[in-house]
């Protein structure tokens, strides 16, 4: 059965040779795992002794961790990873063969222009500022016309039952009025979000790997969680997450 476990980076091994990848990109790749706090695909691993495992798949990202420990030993020394058992390592194989196969640059997806995007979104605040000119066009049509129903009330006292309710028409024009000045607010608040032309970027969210091991202990001793003396720092966050929902 496949096992999803976090193992010290020590204990793993590759059969690929460090130097079929360039130096620049694994130290380049090993500062985005330290500044995401690891790494996001995980290792594929199948286990050739206690504590040891050798890597199926994620190779280059392998030698990136192990140069993330040595750029960082606190941060760098653990890694996450699937646990692949013998009788299921030709199949894991097969797998990662063909979706390497499937994974050329004509199939994959093309991330989305951010010249088109931030264009469109320009567009659609040109587009909302035309509609708050019109609405203040009409907000102003109709404090013109309360103005003149002012007037008109100054000017005549009484009215004639069959006239035209003066009072109702302003009640209604007041509506309209709260209405439009509403409508208009939420416009307003609406194009007052700016533009994130950084949308596109990814935030990681910090877990157990980057806590120290001293951490690691106090949060089991909080969580009431039993962890022997002399544990390891990857074996005191799988009891964590063993017990902890």
């Amino acid at each position: 059965m496949t096992k999803f476990l976090i193992v010290e980076i020590e204990g793993v091994t590759s059969s690929v040779p460090r130097s079929n990848f360039e130096d620049t990109d694994l130290d380049i790749f090993a500062d985005l795992i330290l500044e995401s706090g690891g790494i996001l695909k995980p290792l594929v691993l199948k286990k050739i002794g206690f504590e040891k495992y050798e890597v199926i798949d994620g190779h280059f990202e392998y030698y990136a961790a192990v140069r993330a420990r040595e750029k960082n030993p606190n941060r760098g020394e653990i890694v996450n990873a699937f646990i692949i058992p013998a009788e299921k390592e030709d199949a894991v194989l097969n797998q990662v063969a063909f979706l390497q196969k499937v994974d050329t640059p004509d199939n994959q997806v093309k991330p989305p222009n951010k010249e088109t995007e931030i264009a469109k979104l320009l567009d659609q605040n040109k587009q909302m500022n035309a509609k708050i000119n019109q609405l203040f066009s009409q907000l102003e049509a109709v404090n013109k016309s309360l103005n003149q129903i002012s007037v008109s009330i100054g000017k005549f006292a009484t009215f004639d039952s069959q006239n035209i309710n003066i009072d109702q028409n302003v009640e209604t024009l007041n509506q309209k009025v709260d209405q439009i000045a509403t409508y208009v607010e939420k416009i307003q608040e609406s194009q007052n979000l700016s533009i994130n032309t950084n949308s596109f970027t990814i935030a990681v969210k910090e877990n157990l790997d980057s806590m120290t091991k001293d951490q690691l202990l106090e949060l089991a001793k909080q969580k009431n969680i039993k962890v022997a003396k002399g544990k390891r720092k990857a074996e005191i966050i799988n009891a964590i997450k063993s017990q902890v929902t």
